[in-house]
């Protein structure tokens, strides 16, 4: 009999006593190791993500000691460089487009890299987009930690682990997490933000002090938005919510705004001081869609807000909204349940706080909605602005909740039905990742447009002190290691500013890549953005007046990328590769 007990109390003790929750959490992290280590090492074939490899680039400057520099270049950002410093600073350009939280992150994982930055041609992957990988799923693990413990407050320890199985089965936030993007330490931000506005609600509805909490949800709102600028929207929708709820009205709101500026002010005093704009040159995405295309407009160096069509911004932020809305089951990582949030609004659970949060959790997805329609999802890359994904673990909790609200109304009470549906949910949810998993690696490298060893060779050809223009400045700066100006929208702008030195430093040469050989021929080519550049597109020696890159040296793979030079550098260096 006692042998008996003890059998009775040790599985008990397994499934729901105290040791149910640390065999809990030690299968979820034993997973997502899982799961990150397989994809970095057998998966990942380089930073998928133009953005993600421009903060890269300057991560590894803040590494250097370089401060918040960068050595990318938009033309739309010369001239108010140089009127605002004299000359333009070459020696440290100063960056304005980014914000500095997300590369400061990665400048701490750089430390790993040392001195040597150069990237080996013997390697198809690059040591440091293995570290990007890395910390984007090092901050994703926490951020699932962090949102298992605010769930557990808002509902169960069952219905947690249950979302966080669902976050775990979901490709959008692996795929995301090898991109480059900054949205992973969003992600662990954004929990944090909510663990600490969820304990200020409980203290709410309890009749206790909030002032603290809130202010610690500002502080982590502002790191948020040093993450990324749009992250101001998301806190515009939380400084709403608490306005109409917490009590005494305005007081704790205040406080919880006035921690937000303390954290994210300073940022906005720096830029003011370097570029003459508190918002950086990032106030131009604005216009993308608007006046034209996003890219074609910041490789122009004459655009000026003024310019602004408020016709087209209406048009742009419509066609966002809807696009937005028309997605939103893919947006919301593809987990069968998280849209069923928006029905949970017409339910009343049972808990006062539970029921609360669900109205500040819409108004900052609004919030976030607003803000990502008036900047574009996208904006010239691919999920640079796509904020759903920060929501999806409580919108996953909340539509899990009213589902099985709704399955216990039926009066089925059969255990193993209620597991069939459990069951059906997840596999419905993790059919992409699944899919994903299986469809294998088409290239070794990111092919096409980038193949990092060849790139790298820029680093051989071009000295420290010179510039390379190119049709991906974001790759050239981060895999060669050089200053890379973005081209401009035709060749006589870049041959005034090579002749005119605007950039204090001679241009060595033009990299073209397949990001523009591939476009449409005529639409695209022969009569649309890239016509006044179609000759050396085409790859053809018919080179414009006073071209001064007349070298000309074809490059892997299969010579569809091409480096115009001054001269023949690559002979120097016993390369005609």
């Amino acid at each position: 009999m006692a042998t008996e007990s003890n059998v009775q109390a040790f599985i008990h003790k397994l499934e729901e006593g105290g040791w149910a929750k640390w065999i809990q959490t030690a299968v979820i992290v034993a997973i997502v190791v899982a799961v990150s280590v397989y994809l970095v090492i057998s998966r990942f074939n380089g930073l998928s993500s133009s953005t993600g490899m421009e903060q890269a680039q300057i991560a590894r400057e803040v590494a250097r000691g370089h401060g918040f520099s960068t050595k990318m270049i938009r033309p739309v950002e010369i001239k108010p460089l140089i009127e605002k410093q004299g000359t333009f600073p070459i020696e440290g350009i100063p960056e304005t487009f980014h914000g500095p939280l997300f590369p400061v992150f990665n400048a701490v994982l750089f430390q790993y890299v040392g001195d040597d930055w150069k990237m080996p041609e013997s390697d198809l992957v690059y040591l440091p987009d293995r570290l990007v990988a890395i910390g984007a799923m090092i901050c994703f693990a926490a951020g699932l930690g962090l949102n298992f413990l605010t769930l557990k407050r808002l509902f169960d320890s069952k219905l947690a682990v249950l979302t966080t199985g669902l976050c775990i089965v979901s490709s959008t936030f692996w795929k995301m997490s090898l991109t480059g993007l900054p949205q992973m330490l969003l992600f662990l931000l954004f929990a944090g933000a909510m663990y600490f506005l969820i304990r200020a609600v409980q203290n709410q509805t309890e009749g206790r002090r909030t002032t603290g909490w809130l202010a610690l949800a500002g502080g982590f709102f502002g790191l948020m938005a040093l993450t990324h600028a749009l992250a101001l929207w998301i806190f515009g929708g939380a400084v709403i919510f608490a306005a109409l709820f917490f009590r005494p009205k305005l007081r704790d709101t205040a406080v919880m705004a006035v921690v937000f500026l303390i954290v994210y002010s300073p940022w906005l005093v720096r830029n003011q001081a370097v570029s003459g704009s508190p918002f950086g040159s990032s106030l131009y995405t604005v216009m993308g869609e608007a006046n034209g295309d996003q890219d074609a407009l910041l490789r122009s160096p004459s655009v000026t807000l003024r310019a602004l069509s408020l016709g087209g911004l209406r048009v742009k932020v419509q066609s966002q909204t809807v696009a937005q809305l028309d997605g939103i089951y893919g947006h919301l990582g593809h987990i069968l349940v998280a849209p069923f949030f928006f029905l949970s609004l017409i339910h009343l659970f049972k808990r006062a706080d539970t029921s609360y949060l669900r109205w500040g959790l819409l108004l900052m997805w609004l919030g976030a909605v607003a803000g990502m329609s008036l900047f574009g999802v996208n904006a010239g890359d691919t999920g640079v602005n796509n904020l759903h994904l920060l929501f999806i673990p409580f919108m996953t909790a909340y539509g899990l909740a009213f589902v099985l609200v709704l399955w216990n109304r039926l009066g089925i009470h059969l255990p193993l039905a209620r597991a069939v549906l459990l069951t059906m949910i997840f596999m419905v949810s993790a059919a992409p990742f699944v899919f994903y998993l299986l469809e294998g690696r088409s290239f070794p490298v990111q092919w096409p447009p980038y193949v990092a060893p060849y790139i790298g060779k820029l680093n051989d050809w071009v000295e420290p002190n010179e510039v390379i223009a190119s049709d991906m400045p974001w790759a050239t700066a981060w895999y060669a290691d050089r200053i890379s100006l973005w081209l401009p929208r035709t060749p006589a702008e870049l041959v005034r500013i090579h002749d005119w030195r605007e950039l204090q430093a001679p241009v060595a040469g033009l990299y073209l890549s397949p990001l523009t050989g591939d476009r449409k021929f005529i639409s695209e080519i022969a009569k649309g953005e890239w016509k006044e550049w179609a000759p050396l597109v085409m790859r053809t020696t018919a080179f414009p007046a006073g071209w001064p890159f007349r070298s000309v040296l074809p490059m892997p793979v299969n010579n569809e990328s091409v480096f115009y030079a001054d001269s023949e550098r690559w002979k120097a260096d016993g390369d005609g590769n």
